[in-house]
C-alpha cells in the first residue's frame, strides 16, 4: 500500500467562487470525488485573497458575488495580479455572459450545467497549463 494517494490529491487545487451554499457544496463534492484539492470563497474580496494566498491551479467563478466585488472585477484584478495572472478561469453562471479579450476566460458554463461538461472543461485546461508542452503558432 502506498501512502502517495492523499498526497496526489493535492497536487492540483480549484478555488471554487461561489456565493450559494448549495451550489458550493455540489461544485466541491464532484471536484473532490474527480481527485482535487477544493478551496471556497464566498465573495469576490475573499475570493482575490485565498487566490493570492494560495495560487490556486484553476478557479471556478460565479459571476453574480455579493459585496462590492463581482466576479467580472475578480477576473480584471486576477489578470492585472502578477501573482495570479496566469491562473485559469471558468465561469460558472447563471446569467448570460460573453467575456472580453482581455479577460481571458478559459471556459463559460451557464448554469445549470451538465456535471460530465464540467469534469471535462476543468481536466482539459489543467491538462493544457502554460508550459505543459502546448504550443501557439
Amino acid at each position: 500500500m502506498s501512502q502517495e494517494p492523499a498526497a496526489r490529491s493535492q497536487e492540483r487545487s480549484i478555488l471554487v467562487v461561489e456565493d450559494d451554499p448549495t451550489m458550493t457544496d455540489m461544485l466541491r463534492i464532484l471536484l473532490e470525488d474527480s481527485g482535487y484539492r477544493i478551496l471556497t470563497a464566498q465573495s469576490g474580496e475573499e475570493a482575490l485573497e485565498v487566490a493570492r494566498e494560495e495560487v490556486p491551479d484553476l478557479i471556478t467563478l460565479d459571476l453574480g458575488l455579493p459585496g462590492g466585488i463581482d466576479g467580472r472585477e475578480v477576473v480584471h484584478r486576477l489578470r492585472n495580479d502578477p501573482i495570479t495572472a496566469d491562473v485559469p478561469v471558468v465561469v460558472v453562471t447563471g446569467m448570460h455572459f460573453v467575456p472580453s479579450s482581455d479577460e481571458r476566460i478559459e471556459a463559460v458554463l451557464t448554469k445549470p450545467f451538465d456535471v460530465v461538461e464540467l469534469e471535462d472543461v476543468v481536466s482539459r485546461i489543467l491538462g493544457l497549463r502554460p508550459g505543459a508542452g502546448s504550443a501557439q503558432s
